[in-house]
């Protein structure tokens, strides 16, 4: 009994709460890219490039890689897209993301040991404007810093990407954020990756969610530095999002095209009837409504956040509805 106090007092990062294992190893978390229980991949993805070192900008931006890495599948073909001190990575998922029994989506980096980490902060978000993060934890010592080679133990980590080893990915369960207004957890179309700034330096560290600071290798001055992503695996699919939604779109209308940055083209209204549009966030919210006896029309959303949205056209006492999404 003496000896179990004198580790508590004298050894109590020892009781620690530690996490999920490396990959391979007991009390492992990692999903496989071949497992079966992946479903889907994302269909777009948007990076903004971050520093090769934050601490000296002069270096610039990272380079390796393009959007396109981050779509669909991890494989040798596709690459990698490395996102740099602070970097940015939006995936888009037509078809949601939604909170089912466990983890939920996985997300796949291409560290070539599990012991050199990458991380990144994971956020989510169901219309594309309102983002939500994952509560990271990093229990690694801050006492000294992780060099630029250097390694970072997986089972000190919690809700950040970059977890495991190369074609293994680090699961995230949406159980783990709370509901709110503007978050839908079982309609998820937005993931967002943000590059952890390893760095112990006060001014220009990342922190997790109980405000340690976060030590991963730094700094990583080349081209690929910072956290690289793979891909993003969807485990469980809202595949009923919009069925709310009974009637389409008919064969009459026409709404083109339904992706799109700046206006929609709409065709095939009743001319000499009152015809009324209306345009609604993901959340019912009415971001726009007007009338016309036009049988075309073009409809200006260059205004609008990125997201996405329901059109609504009600033209001689019938109602119809289609999805627009918003780059």
């Amino acid at each position: 009994m003496k000896y179990f106090i004198c580790l508590f007092v004298c050894f109590p990062f020892l009781l620690m709460g530690q996490f999920a294992s490396p990959a391979g190893q007991l009390g492992t978390t990692a999903i496989y890219k071949d497992s079966s229980s992946i479903k889907a991949w994302a269909d777009s993805c948007k990076v903004m490039r971050g520093w090769q070192d934050i601490s000296n900008k002069s270096l610039g931006l990272v380079s390796l890689g393009n959007d396109s890495a981050g779509i669909g599948s991890p494989n040798a073909a596709n690459g990698v897209v490395s996102l740099g001190d602070s970097g940015i990575a939006i995936c888009y998922f037509k078809t949601a993301i939604t909170n089912g029994n466990g983890p939920d989506f996985a997300v796949f980096e291409n560290s070539f040991d599990g012991l050199f980490l990458e991380l990144a902060f994971v956020e989510v978000s169901t219309d594309g404007v309102h983002y939500f993060r994952f509560p990271a934890t990093s229990n690694t010592d801050t006492n000294n810093q992780v060099n630029g080679f250097g390694n970072v133990d997986a089972s000190k980590i919690n809700n950040l990407a970059g977890k495991y080893i190369n074609g293994y990915g680090t699961p995230f369960d949406l159980q783990n954020i709370q509901n709110n207004t503007f978050l839908n957890r079982d309609s998820i179309h937005y993931v967002k990756l943000i590059d952890v700034i390893g760095s112990l330096q006060a001014n220009i560290c990342s922190r997790d969610f109980s405000g340690q600071k976060i030590n991963d290798p730094f700094p990583t001055p080349f081209p690929s530095g910072g956290f690289d992503l793979d891909a993003i695996g969807v485990i469980h699919q809202n595949t009923s999002v919009g069925l709310s939604y009974t009637k389409s779109i008919n064969a009459q209308i026409k709404v083109y095209p339904t992706q799109c940055s700046d206006q929609i083209h709409i065709e095939g209204l009743k001319k000499y009837y009152l015809n009324t549009i209306s345009i609604h966030s993901i959340d019912h919210k009415k971001m726009a409504n007007f009338a016309t006896l036009e049988d075309k029309i073009k409809f200006d959303l260059a205004h609008f956040h990125a997201g996405i949205y329901i059109l609504e056209i009600n033209t001689n006492g019938n109602t119809y509805y289609t999805k627009i999404v918003k780059l």
